[in-house]
């Protein structure tokens, strides 16, 4: 992977938008202070590809962004190249109440544009650039950005901590995970063969062949005695249906001979019910006469009291219709009346009219004048319009004669205002005297001021100046020296700004007072033109209303009350309200009519009434006569019948009974006799069937009690039967699993070993030991022909007695430990590490870039030149190499270098080429 662009948008301490070119950049160098934002651009580009950083996980992007309450979120984009393919990795953060919100992107360049690799989905896009880099966030943070420090640390610790760091730098601590999960893996199957031990121990102990046998023979002898206890039952069962067959027969005899008794008890009672029955079955034919004689009574009342009512309704008839008559007479009388009462009624309609006329010209009925005129609406018309024209003069008149004194005061007040005029010019005239003599006053005070000031600069100089030598500010030889007086300056400053502020105040007085004269004028010129113009204006409005009287008559609101007053004495005859008499006369005509026509109706209605009455008196007369012929006839045949019967009213009536009754009666009878002659069939039918058996209660109760018991205890050995055929059954299948979990046992003890050893085996760091001891081997190997390059061939790395040491070529060949180099010395071997680990995490292949941070200061030029020639070797395989410090010394001494700073507004980044630098 091979950096081409970075850009960034308020990531870290970078605000705003930053975009980082390295294209064509080999080796440079990150040069800035300390907390500028050097690590920021490896994080900027970790985040990138990984959406992660090494200190900063997934899960808290939001310490990412830039701080700033107006910043909410951030963006990165890193163009790189790898396997001479173009590639873009972008990811954007934006902070928000319920979390964080993320997207990123992988874009590959066709050529012409970059085009998505990846859904926004960000697992895919992460599983995505992994596999484009070739490296996970872990092996990159290793290959790619050498800890230099840790390094160093590892070349001097003693073997156990070596092997750690070694461990930790190459990404062995997953063989540690390896043991734990070997661990789990041999604690679960060690709590899986206990658990099944402990299974076999409780539940399946007593579970034998042994024990299965004799189960099913304890089933067998409970079948037997089920059996045998079935045989009992039925010799039981038998002997007490016979014992249940008696018990029923003598309970029944019983039953039957209790109910002949009762019957022969009803005997008296239920024969003198039929007899009645009998009596009133003789009476029956009469009861109907009985019937229609007492109906034709009630029929021959009724009709009497309906007769008595016609007549009472007959003689009503009359008197209404003779009352009616009387009315429609009176009526007709007050009908004469009518034409009378129209003709009035006509003259208040037309006074109601005048009337309305009159309040239409403002007058009422009692208005009065002494000298009243004969109504003539024309006259009056003519009138009111002269008394308005009038009227409209006289309001001219007073606004004439307003206008009139309103210029009059207008004129005094112009009067005034020419006075105060005048009295503004001659008070301008003082101000500009005034002005002119405080402003030479003022010139003259400035003047000597001045001077004054000249005079005291020349005295401060006075103390440098010699007779004969050359002045020091014109250089001109002194003749004379300066007097060595001096002006009060203070006293002359104060004069001087006294002046000046009196000089500008009469300034602005002098211009209030000419802006005041000037308003005033043209004020005063516009409102003595307006003067003129409204005299004249007034003068002909009062001619116009001189001339308009003339031709009028003043006597015309006179004449206007005089033609009311005639119309209002013609109403005064006919009433004060002429329309509230015209309704009532109106009224009086419609009710006059209204009674003659009620009257002739009620008359009509009352004739019809008494002619319905005559008929209906007629129809009660013939209905009494026939009722009183139909009650002869009935009392003739019930006396006949009483007669055949030998029976008196009274004793027929005692004697006849509804039919209902009568048949319940017979009824009951009937019932009586079928249930005597059932009674007595049935005892005679029990008595056969006993034929002299008797029945014991006490054996039939010992009997029940022997049944009883004998089925519980058959219920009981049925239980025994299934409980026992049960317990051979489930024995069988617990035997069998018995032989499935010892089985199981024996595979989990077997598979248990096997991870115990593994377990073991990784826990005692027999396995990481190994693949660390090859691991050191490679790494010393290439670290050391790297060392020797950096030190002109003296020295190359060994291991020795499990320490690492140095052999010296210089030194005859000397072996000595590493703790024995110089500081630059040992940071020239931490490096040659660095690098040996970066080729081996990188697996022999090339990787694109390559950061070393810090560890340059101690070296001295020579030395740091060697470092140099080596990079550059590292960068001639392909590699871009990026050195991150803060010692100017060695970033000077690289072709390129971006330059970090940082301000109160954030860290900045700009790139310098050699040409630049």
């Amino acid at each position: 992977m091979k950096p081409l662009k970075l850009t960034m948008q308020n990531f870290l301490s970078y605000q705003g938008h930053h975009e980082i070119d390295f294209d064509g950049l080999e080796l440079f160098g990150i040069v800035g202070p300390t907390g500028g934002g050097k690590s920021a651009l490896l994080d900027a580009m970790m985040y990138a590809l990984y959406g992660c950083t090494p200190r900063v996980s997934r899960m808290g992007q939001g310490s990412l962004v830039f701080d700033s309450r107006d910043v909410t979120g951030m963006a990165v984009k890193l163009e790189f190249e790898v396997a001479g393919r173009r590639y873009a990795a972008a990811r954007r953060y934006e902070k928000r109440r319920s979390g964080g919100a993320t997207e990123a992107r992988l874009e590959e360049w066709n050529g012409d544009r970059f085009v998505s690799l990846s859904e926004n989905r960000t697992a895919d896009t992460n599983k995505a650039i992994e596999k484009v880099v070739g490296l996970d966030f872990d092996s990159f943070t290793r290959a790619v950005v050498l800890p230099q420090g840790r390094f160093d640390e590892l070349l001097k610790s003693p073997a156990s901590k070596r092997r750690e760091l070694l461990g930790f730098l190459v990404g062995l601590d997953h063989v540690g995970r390896m043991a734990e999960v070997a661990g789990k893996r041999k604690g679960r199957l060690d709590a899986e063969h206990r658990a099944t031990l402990n299974v076999l121990d409780e539940e399946y102990a007593g579970v034998t062949s042994d024990a299965v046998q004799e189960w099913r023979r304890d089933a067998e002898r409970a079948e037997d005695e089920a059996a045998r206890l079935e045989g009992v039952r039925a010799q039981l069962a038998e002997r007490q249906a016979v014992l249940s067959e008696l018990a029923n027969l003598h309970e029944e005899r019983r039953k039957a001979a209790v109910d002949a008794r009762s019957l022969e008890d009803a005997r008296t009672s239920v024969e003198e019910g039929l007899a009645r029955a009998r009596r009133a079955r003789s009476v029956a034919s009469l009861l109907p006469l009985l019937e229609l004689r007492d109906a034709a009574d009630t029929r021959r009342a009724s009709a009497a009291s309906a007769l008595a009512q016609r007549e009472r309704e007959l003689a009503a008839a009359r008197a209404a219709v003779e009352e009616a008559r009387g009315v429609r007479e009176a009526a007709e009388l007050a009908l004469r009346d009518v034409p009378a009462l129209e003709e009035r009624w006509q003259a208040l309609r037309e006074a109601e009219a005048k009337l309305a006329t009159l309040r239409r010209h403002g007058g009422t009925p009692s208005l009065s004048h002494a000298r009243p005129r004969t109504w003539d609406e024309d006259a009056l018309v003519a009138m009111k319009a002269q008394a308005a024209k009038l009227d409209a003069l006289d309001a001219e008149a007073k606004l004439v004669a307003t206008e009139e004194r309103e210029l009059a005061a207008f004129e005094l007040r112009m009067k005034l205002r020419g006075e105060n005029l005048a009295a503004l010019e001659v008070n301008l005239s003082k101000v500009t005297a005034l002005g002119k003599e405080i402003g030479a006053a003022c010139e003259v005070a400035v003047a000597a001021l001045e001077d004054a000031r000249r005079r005291a600069g020349a005295l401060s100089l006075r103390g440098h100046l010699h007779v004969g030598e050359p002045c020091p500010l014109c250089e001109q030889t002194v003749k004379v020296l300066p007097s060595s007086s001096a002006s009060d300056v203070t006293a002359l400053e104060v004069e001087a700004k006294r002046l000046t502020e009196e000089r500008q105040s009469l300034r602005e007085k002098f211009a209030e007072t000419r802006a005041r004269l000037t308003a005033e004028k043209d004020s005063l010129t516009r409102d003595r033109s307006d003067f003129e113009r409204r005299r004249e204006d007034v003068a002909k409005r009062r001619g116009t209303v001189e001339a308009a009287r003339t031709i009028l008559d003043a006597n015309a609101k006179d004449e206007v009350t005089r033609l009311l007053a005639g119309l209002a004495a013609q109403l005064r005859d006919l009433g004060e309200d002429p329309s509230r008499g015209a309704h009532a006369v109106k009224a009086d005509i419609e009710g006059r009519r209204n009674r003659m026509e009620k009257a002739r109706g009620d008359e009509a209605r009352a004739a019809a009434k008494l002619a319905s009455a005559t008929t209906a008196h007629e129809n009660a007369e013939r209905d009494a006569a026939e009722r009183e012929e139909e009650r002869a006839r009935t009392s003739a045949a019930v006396e006949s019948a009483l007669s055949s019967l030998g029976f008196s009213e009274a004793e027929a009536r005692r004697a006849a009974l509804p039919e209902v009754q009568v048949r319940r009666l017979e009824d009951e009878h009937r019932v009586w006799q079928g249930r005597r002659e059932r009674v007595e069939g049935a005892l005679a039918e029990l008595d056969e069937k006993l034929a002299g058996r008797t029945f014991d209660p006490q054996e039939y109760e010992q009997v029940k009690a022997a049944a009883r018991s004998t089925e519980a205890a058959l219920v009981a050995a049925r239980k025994e039967v299934g409980a026992a055929s049960q317990r051979a059954r489930d024995g069988e299948v617990k035997l069998a699993r018995k032989a499935e979990f010892e089985r199981k046992a024996k595979a989990l003890s077997l598979e248990l070993d096997t991870w115990a050893e593994l377990a073991t085996a990784l826990r005692a760091n027999e396995f990481p030991q190994f693949l660390l001891a090859e691991i050191e081997e490679e790494l010393l190997e290439r670290a050391g022909t790297l060392l020797s390059q950096l030190t002109d061939g003296r020295y190359e790395l060994r291991l020795e007695s499990g320490e690492y040491s140095v052999q010296d070529a210089w030194n005859g060949g000397e072996i000595r430990s590493v703790r024995t180099l110089s500081g630059g010395e040992t940071f020239l071997a931490s490096l040659s590490l660095a690098v040996a680990l970066s080729d081996y995490l990188a697996g022999n292949a090339i990787l694109g870039a390559l950061f070393l941070d810090e560890g340059f200061g101690t070296l001295d030029p020579q030395v740091l030149d060697a470092v140099a020639n080596i990079i550059e070797q590292q960068q001639t395989g392909g590699r871009v190499v990026g050195i991150i410090t803060h010692v100017e010394s060695l970033s000077e001494r690289l072709p390129a270098r971006i330059l970090v700073s940082k301000s109160v507004t954030g860290s900045r980044a700009m790139r310098l080429d050699a040409a630049l630098a």
